[in-house]
């Protein structure tokens, strides 16, 4: 690997070179971005075109091996939600309450402070009871199912008040002055290994979303490789810009995929289904909140393919120019 020496005419280090090297050499003390909001931005919609270009063939490399496996694709959490599910809970839940409480369980505590590593463990908590709760653990089957009974919005809000109260106390605990700074001395020396941690565990949680994964357990390390490559971008995100960033990030990649299929479930499904048989008779009969849909869902992908292109454009072109130009 032999670097290009500098040149007064090179720019800043590229987002495509900053993104990578702090992969390779997770640095805690990363410089914060001193971009405008609109610049931010902009780096938020070149890393989620990198993201989905990455996403794509692996995505398609999934589906054909769980086709190979014999494994039913409709065994999927997040296929289940959507089939049984409100729209307006499903809009909450996969485009606000995800994002958000996965940042703050994966990716809030990676910057330290005691209240903060609290309210990450207190969620994780509540994560690892779900994934034992996937695994038929009695006790938490009962729990969740009783917590379950008084509604989506009930339950939310009483995961929300037992986090509030473990990571208040957890919190205090932690901000004891010798505790506290033992903490920060190791988030700094063994800032690498709490990074690639959170991030791993990220991914493999994930793999709990699909239903009898025994069946497939050889396809676990490509099952986790989307959450993984998103993971690192989302880590970055967290350290280089805010939390609030990797939140918006989070749910724009959510987008790509749940945008789309929420905006199906306002279309009738025999409408679908004579779409899909190539009878565009049925177009003459739409209401005007169908046409709409169907407009965007026809738009959408070109807009997509744009972005992309443009994004993708900016980011090689950034790099050429920059100052962390490497030839291998």
């Amino acid at each position: 690997m032999i670097k290009l020496g500098k040149n007064k005419d090179l720019k800043k280090e590229s987002l495509i070179g900053s993104l990578f090297k702090f992969i390779k050499k997770p640095d805690y003390f990363i410089s914060e971005s001193t971009d405008s909001f609109w610049g931010k931005l902009w780096d938020m919609f070149r890393l989620w075109s990198l993201c989905v270009v990455i996403a794509i063939p692996i995505s398609y490399l999934i589906v054909i091996s769980l086709g190979k496996f014999g494994y039913d694709q409709s065994q999927h959490a997040v296929v289940t939600l959507f089939r049984e599910s409100p729209f307006f809970v499903l809009l909450f839940m996969v485009l606000i309450w995800a994002p958000t409480t996965e940042e703050l369980t994966f990716r809030l505590g990676l910057r330290f402070s005691p209240y903060r590593l609290s309210l990450s463990a207190a969620f994780l908590f509540f994560v690892l009871l779900s994934i034992l709760h996937t695994f038929n653990y009695k006790t938490i089957v009962i729990l969740f199912d009783k917590i379950a009974s008084y509604g989506p919005f009930a339950s939310i809000g009483f995961f929300i008040i037992m986090i509030l109260a473990i990571s208040s106390i957890l919190g205090r605990y932690l901000s004891k002055t010798k505790i506290e700074r033992s903490l920060n001395i190791f988030y700094v020396k063994y800032f690498n290994y709490i990074f690639y941690t959170s991030t791993f565990i990220f991914a493999l949680v994930h793999i709990f979303n699909f239903i009898n994964i025994q069946i497939v357990w050889k396809l676990i390390p490509l099952l986790a490789l989307p959450q993984l490559v998103i993971g690192f971008v989302l880590a970055y995100i967290r350290m280089k810009y805010s939390i609030a960033w990797s939140v918006f990030f989070h749910f724009l990649y959510n987008s790509l995929a749940a945008v789309p299929a929420l905006l199906l479930m306002l279309i009738p499904e025999e409408l679908i289904s004579a779409l899909s048989r190539g009878d565009t008779s049925v177009l003459n009969k739409l209401s005007g909140r169908e046409e709409v849909v169907i407009y965007f869902l026809f738009v959408s992908p070109f807009i997509i393919l744009t972005l992309v292109i443009v994004s993708l454009y900016s980011l090689i072109r950034e790099m050429v120019k920059s100052t962390d130009k490497i030839l291998f």
